[in-house]
């Protein structure tokens, strides 16, 4: 049976409450998304200066007859691990390590609090007169943003909009997957359903799929890189020693891609969002069942029903958000200390490079 959103007469909310609240809601939410664009892209640029830099180290040695070329390929190796450090250290300074992570953590928190207060749902259902679960709202909101260790800090990418229509634009910016949602009135179940159950499952499907592709892709890539390497060793066994340089560039290249997919994090999240869609699915499949029940008659048993499922939709979200934040951060803190590694060993190498003559450079490869 399709579920289709229903509008019911409801009592209202506190406008400018909620008004405040997406305002407040949607500034982490848009400097997420900024600060995560900008870490995604510039470190795989690290990354990228980090690869031209391995191979022209070797390549240097293969074409040391070639003297122009040689020196060129030299230089290359010495000043892209400054280049590509400068630009690390500008990146963490200025992006952070986990700071993406943290804004989006709270904007999703906020966003769970602005739906179950507009379903009267979990705490917003008993406790305090209907009147003050506004204040609750605020004071929640408020505890959210104290709950994360800011170890470094990133200012945020907006200010907070005051003007109501301005805020109004942000708020369908940040519902533009349920343009009928105003974000300032109260839900009935369908359109909870219809605009947070649905629209998260739907997420969540094209991410699993997306993430899982993308992973899938990248570990292929390297492993055939890896492959090259060792029919290129095999054959240098018999060949020449200008042969066996390329099992050093496909390992480099190998290395490059695992740390190009892992600063997007492919293959991190999708076992876990498909745990998270499943019992969407599963909540969805009981509210259908329970929709033609006798007692479902009743307004009281139905409201207290509706107020069960919001908070069982969000009781899932927000395991899939603490388990997604751990990660996270976990996954990303690994990742950020793998390049400056890389860059770390690089930059010893390269100055050891500006201490010798390419051909000299290339005598003591050759001897390893």
């Amino acid at each position: 049976m399709a579920v289709t959103p229903q509008t019911e007469s409801l009592s209202p909310l506190n406008r400018n409450v909620l008004l405040q609240a997406w305002a407040r809601m949607i500034v982490y939410d848009q400097t997420a998304s900024n600060l995560k664009g900008n870490f995604i892209r510039r470190r795989r640029w690290v990354i990228l200066l980090t690869l031209i830099s391995t191979v022209a180290s070797i390549v240097v040695a293969v074409l040391s007859q070639n003297a122009q070329i040689a020196f060129l390929l030299a230089v290359t190796s010495i000043l892209l691990p400054v280049i590509a450090s400068y630009l690390m250290n500008d990146i963490i300074r200025f992006t952070g390590t986990t700071s993406w992570i943290k804004y989006r953590y709270i904007a999703e928190m906020m966003r769970m609090h602005i739906f179950l207060y507009r379903m009267r749902a979990d705490v917003y259902a008993e406790g305090r007169p209907e009147e003050e679960m506004d204040d609750l709202l605020v004071e929640n909101l408020n505890k959210i943003r104290e709950s994360v260790k800011w170890d470094e800090v990133i200012p945020a990418s907006i200010s907070e909009p005051h003007d109501p229509p301005a805020i109004e634009g942000y708020i369908k910016q940040a519902n533009a997957y349920t343009p009928e949602d105003d974000g300032l009135t109260r839900l009935g179940v369908g359109e909870y359903i219809a605009w947070r159950l649905e629209n998260q499952r739907k997420w969540y499907e094209n991410n699993i799929q997306g993430d899982f592709n993308k992973m899938k892709f990248f570990v292929r890539l390297a492993q055939f890189a890896l492959l090259l390497g060792a029919a290129a060793s095999t054959l240098g066994g018999t060949l020449s020693y200008e042969f066996v340089a390329v099992v050093a560039v496909t390992n480099a290249v190998s290395v490059a891609l695992t740390s190009w997919s892992n600063v997007g994090m492919f293959g991190k999240t999708y076992s876990l969002f498909q745990i998270a869609e499943q019992k969407l699915a599963d909540q969805k499949l009981k509210w259908l069942a329970l929709e033609d029940n006798a007692a479902m008659k009743d307004a009281a048993y139905h409201e207290t029903q509706v107020r069960n499922l919001a908070k069982k939709v969000e009781a899932i979200l927000l395991w899939e958000r603490q388990e997604w934040y751990e990660m996270a951060l976990q996954a990303q803190t690994v990742t950020d200390k793998m390049i400056l590694g890389d860059l770390t060993r690089l930059t010893q190498r390269a100055d050891e490079t500006s201490r010798q003559s390419p051909g000299a450079s290339t005598n003591n490869s050759a001897g390893r």
